[in-house]
């Protein structure tokens, strides 16, 4: 009876695997942890090849260009997503969400290079040759656009496109950093990140227009016509998405100056490891946002893929972090796993709300209620800073854990409630229809 049943959940999950939602999710939480594991190994390799001060440069230069590449998409992907099955002319929508990060890109990239000596005087290095200012223009723009890339896959329901495209690009990077043998430079580092992008961005671009969008080529396009009614869907997303991560910001900062250094190395590695278990919900919400948006009739069915996969996904990782994560920690100095163990068990719990949270939000953004989307981040990331504050000095370390399962959860609750009104109303006049009632005698 029991290998029956096991039978037929594996063949019940396979047959789920299949459909768009769950096929695009699990491509995309495969590039995650494909990104994670190269990406740790790029720098490894850099770090044995360069010296240090030449790889600190280098990631300090990638990380404001991963910043301003960011800030130059101005939210364009999610509205890619939401308009892409309703306007007329969908080649044109894609160009205008190319254009204007690469035109907001130079500006943003342009902008930093000539204020450096007021914001930035530690990466003045970089106005030192006219190659270093092109490759760090050049890089600014080609992340920009590759995150306009990836999205634009997951929207055509193609995202192993963009599985694809993240495992060459982060395969492409290694060959280039041993050009150490004939130049040891920072801009060697930098450069292998940006030429291995722009050619995961023009290798994939040409077999989509092939493969995919046979009549689609690349123009630019800057009418405000196409990109103008994009654009308070577009910044209301953008502004979400930008509270919704001050938590992870500011959180370590907090530890940092309340705690002392130590504390916040033990931290920070607990913080890493439960980290890996919300890419499942960051997946998934964007999948199921990409379904909504075609088609908002299947929204319940879909919700309930999401969390049945979650479920699937979460329970097995989050039971083992709570048995195993001390002793994980503990690889790292036996202070680790005792510090960081009961916070590390804390924080994988939290998995559960905060993925609840990015599929209740996949929802608001498919139904373009943006307004209360940003209402509840803002209360989430306020809630979670303000609970860190309150309770790191009356528990320490564990405080931090304690904050970040309540605030989610009470975000949870909160987004439920503003995505799923009638359900939840129903639901709880069930509740209490079965509650006994009193009778006084």
């Amino acid at each position: 009876m029991v290998t029956a049943f096991v039978r037929n959940s594996i063949a019940r999950t396979s047959r789920e695997l299949r459909l768009p939602l769950l096929n695009s999710a699990s491509y995309l939480i495969a590039l995650q942890f494909a990104v994670s594991f190269f990406g740790f190994f790029f720098w490894a390799v850099a770090a044995r090849l360069y010296p240090a001060e030449e790889v600190g440069i280098a990631t300090a230069v990638f990380s404001m260009a991963m910043l301003l590449g960011s800030v130059a998409t101005l939210g364009l992907p999610t509205s890619l997503v939401y308009f892409f099955p309703r306007v007329p002319d969908p080649n044109r929508l894609i160009n205008a969400c190319y254009s204007v990060p690469m035109l907001v890109g130079l500006l943003l990239a342009g902008g930093f290079l000539l204020g450096m000596p007021y914001w930035a005087p530690d990466l003045l290095i970089l106005r030192g040759s006219g190659f270093y200012m092109l490759l760090f223009l050049l890089g600014t723009v080609v992340i920009g656009l590759s995150k306009v890339q990836e999205v634009l896959f997951v929207a055509e329901r193609a995202s192993k496109l963009t599985f694809y495209s993240g495992l060459l690009v982060n395969i492409a990077k290694f060959p280039l950093l041993f050009l150490s043998l004939l130049l040891v430079d920072w801009s060697v580092i930098f450069g292998a990140i940006v030429l291995a992008s722009l050619l995961g961005l023009v290798v994939f671009n040409a077999y989509y227009q092939r493969a995919i969008r046979p009549g689609y080529r690349p123009k630019l396009v800057l009418s405000p016509g196409i990109w103008r009614p994009l654009a308070g869907y577009s910044l209301g997303n953008y502004l979400a998405d930008r509270i919704s991560l001050l938590p992870d910001t500011i959180i370590p900062l907090i530890v940092l100056s309340s705690l002392g250094a130590a504390s916040s190395a033990h931290f920070f590695m607990a913080w890493a490891i439960a980290g890996t278990l919300n890419i499942a919900g960051r997946a998934l919400g964007l999948a199921l946002f990409v379904e909504n948006s075609r088609d908002g009739k299947a929204t319940r069915r879909n919700v309930i893929q999401s969390l049945r996969f979650a479920a699937l996904l979460l329970i097995p990782s989050i039971l083992g972090i709570v048995f195993f994560g001390r002793p994980l920690l503990s690889l790292l100095g036996k202070e680790y796993g005792e510090a960081a163990g009961p916070v590390l068990a804390l924080l994988a719990i939290s998995s559960i709300p905060l993925t609840m949270y990015r599929i209740a939000s996949s929802v608001l953004k498919g139904s373009s209620r943006i307004k209360p989307l940003v209402t509840v981040t803002v209360l989430s990331s306020a809630l979670n800073i303000g609970l860190t504050v309150a309770l790191l000095p009356v528990w320490g370390l564990t405080g931090a854990g304690a904050a970040r399962l309540l605030a989610s959860s009470v975000t949870a609750l909160l987004i439920t409630w503003v995505a799923f009104p009638t359900a939840v109303r129903a639901q709880i006049s069930r509740l209490r229809a079965s509650w006994p009632v009193r009778r006084d005698i």
